[in-house]
């Protein structure tokens, strides 16, 4: 399936090859694959087209987040953040990187960062900040 889309972004870039919406299409793809360094050279082309595409720039740093960067990841995040601020969900990847990294005072700002903008955090990772485990 993702073959197939992989594909047809493909084909569509021949057509369009200034198209950052395809190029960033064509990295989820990839990402779904677990093609990371692929997902971040096709996110890399959509961002040389339109720089200020904040969801780019979070789907950058979900691959890096993936492949265990997470300092690039971190500066992603943060670089979406300056595009826009609003984002929940940039917040919460934030946290989730911060966490891992053992740095909890972080990530328990970052998530409550997202939730005070309406992301739902589950649960289980609540508790866990709250613990700071």
């Amino acid at each position: 399936m993702f073959d197939e889309a992989i594909a047809s972004y493909e084909k569509a870039l021949t057509l369009n090859p200034g198209s950052a919406e395809a190029y960033n299409n064509a990295g989820l793809a990839y990402y779904a694959k677990g093609m990371f360094d692929q997902a971040i050279a096709s996110y890399e082309k959509a961002l040389v087209i339109n720089p200020n595409i904040a969801g780019t720039q979070i789907n950058v740093g979900l691959a890096l987040h993936a492949k265990g960067m997470l300092d690039e990841a971190i500066a992603r995040y943060e670089k979406a953040l300056a595009i826009n601020p609003g984002i929940a969900e940039t917040y919460y990847n934030m946290g989730r990187a911060y966490y891992e990294k053992g740095n909890y005072s972080k990530a328990k700002e970052c998530f409550d960062k997202a939730s005070a903008r309406g992301y739902k955090i589950d649960p289980a990772i609540r508790e866990q900040r709250a613990t700071g485990h």
